[in-house]
């Protein structure tokens, strides 16, 4: 498995991935913690700044309760133990944890799960509300043919030296500013298929994630694997005002 790793509002920015669908009207106001979400975001899409920024922007729109949390890919070339000593084992140390954790969302053949290909995560499900959130949560992901590809990946996997559960749903009992870790696996036609949104929730509680096919921050082979990223993150896609949607930036 390739790999690295954030929790209730259905935002009004329902985007169908990076491509440039109309989403909603043109003229609406650009608000402080808007337009704070994209400069924050577009300077350093790792930082919890950005996190931070994209928060305040959401709740600017709608009351959040759960929200959920791709943690994106951090090249760790580019961390201060490798910029300064390339060949230490500091920096190797950086790269063997790098390459042992889940990031993003991550579509390839996983034998462990079964034949075939699969798209899987880890998020992170915060309570950024101000009531218990006690729910069941599944996930689900969307295609650009609007094609829906619900959880379906049930066991412990190893990955690397951790075994990790997979589940079609988890239960969740979170007090106010708690958080739980879930991972999720999606068995899928074809690793080529492209997705635009992943969506979690359960009887009581949602949250949208919109996806963006990852171009920066990581290379790899596009034909053998298909990486998504959260297209808030602002790192492979840029939110075009005039027409309210994602777009995608250009490989690097």
């Amino acid at each position: 498995m390739h790999s690295k790793i954030f929790p209730l509002i259905i935002f009004g920015l329902l985007v169908t991935g990076c491509t440039s669908t109309d989403m909603g009207s043109a003229s609406l106001p650009k608000t402080i913690e808007e337009i704070n979400w994209i400069t924050t975001c577009e300077a350093d899409y790792t930082s919890s700044n950005c996190d931070n920024a994209i928060l305040k922007m959401l709740q600017n729109q709608e009351n959040v309760g759960l929200y959920a949390v791709m943690e994106p890919y951090e090249d760790p070339e580019k961390t201060e133990a490798c910029l300064e000593e390339p060949k230490s084992s500091v920096c190797e140390g950086t790269r063997i944890i790098s390459n042992s954790q889940i990031t993003d969302l991550t579509c390839e053949p996983v034998e462990a799960f079964g034949f075939g290909d699969y798209c899987y995560t880890k998020l992170v499900l915060w309570n950024k509300g101000n009531v218990p959130i006690d729910d069941f949560i599944s996930a689900s992901i969307y295609d650009d043919e609007g094609r829906k590809f619900a959880a379906d990946v049930n066991g412990n996997f190893e990955n690397g030296f951790v075994a990790m559960k997979y589940s079609d749903s988890f239960e969740i009992d979170l007090n106010p500013g708690k958080f739980e870790i879930v991972h999720f696996g999606f068995s899928i036609p074809s690793r080529d298929a492209i997705f635009t949104r992943l969506t979690v929730g359960g009887y009581d509680s949602s949250f949208n994630i919109p996806l963006c096919l990852k171009t920066r921050g990581i290379n790899y082979d596009e034909t053998k694997v298909k990486i998504f990223e959260n297209s808030r993150l602002l790192n492979s896609c840029t939110f075009n005002w005039d027409k309210f949607a994602y777009e995608s930036r250009p490989v690097a």
